[in-house]
């Protein structure tokens, strides 16, 4: 099943030239502001359009999946998604991602094999990119593959998934592509 998060904004934000007179623990550093000038916004009167599948015109949808809902080692995967939400955390308190905000939807492949399928089709369905999932059994990659979403995978275990050209796995792939 999927589950759809908006990263929350951070609630304090300093500008860049605030920044450069902090040091990592709030602390006034030794530098100067170089980062242009205070308040200004890349985003400030640009028009945005909804582009394509998962880009809307004020998000960016990615989907993670991952092996997190078995009984057999609950949460398994648990830190492809708590990592994949804290970097959209991040990036939607830095002012998004291409002027927009990043989605993300989770999608749990419960260590079975008809659910990473699912969990292609509804990336096909709803979202630009596959980021960061980790699922074991991905024996059909055909879905992922007909609609042309990228996977950015943390691991690809499975040498169809491995071996697809549109995966690019964080660890490579395996050696019999």
């Amino acid at each position: 099943a999927a589950t759809e998060t908006t990263a929350a904004a951070a609630e304090t934000t300093t500008t860049a030239a605030e920044d450069d007179f902090l040091d990592d623990d709030g602390g006034e550093a030794d530098g100067e502001a170089t980062d242009g000038a205070e308040g200004e916004d890349p985003c400030e009167g640009v028009t945005l359009e909804a582009t394509d599948t998962g880009v809307s015109e004020d998000t960016i949808t990615v989907l993670v999946m991952a092996d997190v809902g078995s009984e057999l080692a609950p949460g398994l995967f648990q830190g492809s998604i708590d990592g994949v939400l804290a970097w959209a955390e991040k990036v939607n308190a830095e002012g998004g991602l291409a002027c927009r905000q990043v989605e993300v939807i989770e999608w749990d492949s419960a260590l079975t094999p008809p659910e990473p399928t699912n969990g292609f089709l509804e990336a096909c369905d709803n979202a630009v990119a596959m980021v960061g999932s980790t699922s074991l059994f991905v024996n059909d990659i055909s879905a992922i593959e007909g609609c042309g979403v990228a996977d950015l995978p943390e691991r690809a275990v499975s040498d169809g998934h491995s071996c697809s050209t549109t995966v690019f796995s964080v660890g490579g792939r395996n050696g019999l592509c």
